[in-house]
């Protein structure tokens, strides 16, 4: 299931017709990937029986689908800057790029050893940069395939579960591994910054819009917050069980003000915005938390997912949907 809730009332938005009507954008699986158009206007989900759907958000309506995107579950989706393309990595090994005009499978990249935990395109769409369970980043060239360069941030045991662009360096990208340690990285594999927590390894991370703030999560339940001119720990404090964050963005997740979320298996969410104010600020705003947003229960069954990586091991473990919470 996917909702959209407004963040200022913390209910769900009832301005969407279709959700006021209790009619929900849906898998028949589990949603494992969101990502948002550009534009706003759409939004692609990957399910964890290897079909992609794109959405009109306004609409609710389904308008492109690939049922067999992949011959595992969808860990990763990202819609190319021009809005024609996706890219996708799975638990089948590989990534792809399908064209949302054809609704076909345009490209396959092969070469990972164990699942592909995420899968972005560079900023001028000519590479793809891969991560994956065996402990390695690939880049990719977007139109032979070929494999340009491979390279471990940390030990090849370790698992890289997360890449994000840096959206001042063009050719940076932070890389997350389950270990204390995140990595600002250039394409050709050199280590630029290292941001390490204090304990506890980490589980999700992710950057301000500017790229002047890196936030993570280690499973120790501690927010960290650094300061990427300086490489400083600005703060941490503890939060809840947190299994993704998101930084607070009109152009990652807003439309006129409507805060939209992925509610992929979760029956309790609870957020803690941080807005990036000026790139003269020299630490974070403080979180505006705990805002809890409740989606309507849905006469269908359901059950939560959540995924675990550990070294080479990449898992899929069921909860009750009363249990599972999210705090950002």
């Amino acid at each position: 299931m996917i909702g959209s809730w407004d963040y200022d009332s913390g209910k769900l938005n009832k301005d969407l017709k279709y959700q006021s009507e209790d009619d929900f954008m849906m898998h028949d699986g589990s949603v494992l990937a969101l990502s948002f158009s550009r534009d706003s206007e759409y939004i692609a989900s990957g399910s964890n029986k290897g079909e992609i759907k794109v959405w009109k958000i306004r609409t609710g309506q389904c308008v492109k689908r690939f049922e067999g995107a992949h011959t595992g579950a969808v860990t990763s989706v990202e819609f190319g800057k021009d809005g024609t393309q996706l890219v996708s990595g799975s638990m089948d090994q590989t990534v792809r790029i399908h064209g949302l005009k054809s609704g076909k499978t345009l490209k396959e990249f092969r070469g990972h050893k164990s699942f592909v935990n995420a899968a972005v395109y560079s900023e001028d769409q000519t590479k793809i940069i891969s991560a994956s369970s065996d402990g390695s980043i690939k880049v990719w060239d977007s139109k032979s395939s070929d494999c340009l360069k491979s390279f471990n941030p940390a030990s090849a045991s370790i698992s890289v579960i997360g890449l994000t662009r840096m959206p001042s360096h063009s050719d940076r990208l932070l890389a997350t591994n389950r270990s204390n340690t995140l990595r600002v990285m250039t394409l050709d594999g050199s280590s630029i910054q290292s941001l390490v927590t204090a304990a506890g390894d980490v589980v999700t991370s992710t950057v301000s819009p500017k790229g002047r703030f890196v936030y993570a999560v280690s499973d120790d339940g501690v927010l960290h917050a650094w300061d990427t001119d300086s490489g400083k720990l600005e703060i941490s404090f503890k939060v809840r069980r947190v299994v993704s964050c998101l930084h607070g963005s009109h152009s990652l997740a807003c439309i006129n003000d409507v805060m939209c979320c992925g509610v992929v298996w979760c029956g309790v969410m609870y957020c803690a915005v941080a807005r990036e104010r000026s790139d003269v600020a020299r630490t974070p705003p403080a979180p505006q938390y705990h805002r809890q947003l409740r989606p309507r229960r849905n006469t269908k069954t359901m059950e939560t997912v959540t995924r675990v990586h550990h070294m080479h091991h990449h898992t899929i473990q069921r909860r009750s949907i009363t249990t599972n919470h999210w705090t950002l």
